[in-house]
């Protein structure tokens, strides 16, 4: 699911104008412009900072498919990314709302 998520995070920044380059690979990272693909395996540990992150928001999807209870899932992203904000991804509908926040958070840096 992350996979289809990383996409269709860069179809709705591209679809809002902006110019994403295409995929790289780079210390065991996935970037694309401003967005980064840590995966948790790389780090050797679930509990640091890993997902899709976007300047200073992790947006992320369970890392249990039946892990959807929203307190849950809010706890488990928090606990990965301490300083951030955090937006969780469940479904499609999810993408829009994750992007504003990331440009939102983005421009009032």
């Amino acid at each position: 699911m992350q996979d289809g998520v990383i996409l269709a995070v860069i179809e709705e920044l591209e679809h809002r104008g902006m110019r994403v380059p295409a995929l790289r690979t780079e210390g065991g990272s996935l970037f694309a412009g401003p967005v980064e693909y840590i995966h948790h395996r790389q780090l050797g540990s679930s509990s640091r900072l890993h997902g899709i992150v976007i300047g200073n928001v992790l947006i992320d999807v369970p890392q249990r498919l039946k892990h959807l209870d929203a307190t849950e899932l809010q706890v488990d992203l928090e606990g990965r990314a301490p300083g951030r904000q955090v937006v969780p991804v469940t479904c499609v509908d999810d993408i829009v709302p994750a992007v504003d926040a990331a440009v939102r958070t983005s421009r009032s840096a």
